[in-house]
C-alpha cells in the first residue's frame, strides 16, 4: 500500500511519463449555489402547501411567526395571483379556524370555500417553499409554487417520467384562463 507522499510520487511519475499517452486532468467543476434551503432546522423554514381539495398546510415555522393563531383571515390578490393570510380573533366574522396539526406545531386551515368562491383550480398538493410575512400578514406567491411528488399526486395513466419536480404549477382561475 502507498502512502500518502509516495502515492503523489507515483502520480507525477504517471503524468511525466514520456510512454504515457495519457494525462490526468480533472475537469474544473461549475458549482451552483443551492439557495432556497438550508436555513436550519425545518421548524424555522417558512412553507405552506396546498392540496387539491383546498387544505393549507402550516408548518411550524409559519405558525410561530404568526403568533400560532387560532383562526385566520384569507385574502386574494387577483393581479398578482396571490394568497394572503392574517391571524384574527376565533370568534370575528369571515375568518378560518386553524387546526393545530401535530405536536410539533403544523397548522391546517380548510380553504375549500375560498378556493371555490375564487375559483382557483389547485391541480395537486402545491408547495411554497419561499413565503413571506410582512406587518402580520403571509404572502403565498401562487405563480411560484411546485408540485410535490407523493403517489396520491399522480393521476391514473399519468407519466411521471417526464415530469420536472422544480417546475412551477400553473394555479389556474376557472373562468378567467
Amino acid at each position: 500500500m502507498l502512502g500518502i507522499g509516495e502515492n503523489k510520487l507515483a502520480e507525477e511519475k504517471f503524468m511525466n511519463d514520456e510512454n504515457s499517452k495519457t494525462s490526468f486532468e480533472p475537469e474544473r467543476k461549475k458549482w451552483e449555489r443551492f439557495e432556497a434551503g438550508g436555513a436550519g432546522p425545518r421548524q424555522r423554514q417558512l412553507r405552506v402547501s396546498i392540496d387539491r381539495r383546498g387544505l393549507i398546510l402550516l408548518n411550524p415555522g409559519v405558525m410561530r411567526r404568526l403568533d400560532n393563531p387560532r383562526a385566520v383571515a384569507l385574502y386574494f390578490d387577483r393581479a398578482n395571483l396571490a394568497i394572503g393570510m392574517e391571524a384574527r380573533p376565533p370568534d370575528e366574522p369571515d375568518t378560518f379556524r386553524v387546526t393545530t396539526r401535530s405536536r410539533r406545531g403544523s397548522g391546517l386551515v380548510a380553504g375549500l370555500a375560498f378556493f371555490r368562491f375564487y375559483r382557483l383550480v389547485i391541480p395537486a398538493t402545491l408547495s411554497a417553499d419561499l413565503v413571506e410575512i410582512d406587518d402580520g400578514m403571509l404572502t403565498i406567491d401562487l405563480a411560484h409554487m411546485r408540485k410535490l411528488r407523493r403517489p396520491g399526486n399522480v393521476a391514473p395513466g399519468e407519466d411521471v417520467s417526464k415530469q420536472d419536480d422544480n417546475a412551477v404549477v400553473l394555479v389556474s382561475v376557472r373562468g378567467e384562463v
